[in-house]
């Protein structure tokens, strides 16, 4: 008996970790508002290391001006980063259907006052490094899935 407590118990204590382990490699390729920091004030190289880091793929046909990159989560849940470098402006345009992403920014934007626009919120954020943010719900649903879309300018 002793012994076959002690086997479902390591199982159990198995099991545990692997999800564990599996949800927080999950989190690991969220963006944080520190993030989207980070990405604007470094230098493109810098930026598509940590990116690539986070699991995030450089996509082909990328320039100077603009960098891309992609994360596929599941069949239709994705995120696509777009940074666009314009002299002294970075833009990082991040677009996604994957809802853990969108309530990660949303929480970290909760703090800060926004304005209603026609079709965005505008939270005019100002903190040095970061101007504003834009974020758009697309009404279009693809298979039951919205489409965010966040614009964010130093």
């Amino acid at each position: 008996m002793n012994r076959m407590n002690t086997i479902m118990l390591k199982t159990l204590l198995s099991t545990i970790f692997s999800f564990t382990i599996l949800f927080c490699s999950a989190q690991n390729k969220l963006l944080t508002y520190q993030d989207l920091q980070y990405i604007i004030q470094n230098n493109p190289a810098l930026v598509n290391d940590f990116l690539q880091q986070k699991d995030y793929h450089l996509q082909p046909g990328s320039s100077n001006t603009e960098t891309h990159f992609f994360e596929l989560y599941a069949d239709t849940d994705y995120t696509d980063i777009l940074i666009a470098l314009n002299k002294r402006r970075t833009i990082i345009r991040l677009s996604t259907t994957h809802l853990p992403q969108v309530e990660m920014i949303q929480k970290a934007l909760a703090a800060y006052p926004f304005k209603n626009n026609k079709d965005a919120k505008i939270y005019r954020i100002k903190d040095g490094t970061i101007s504003t943010i834009a974020m758009k719900e697309d009404g279009q649903q693809v298979n039951g899935t919205k489409l965010y879309t966040f614009e964010v300018e130093n």
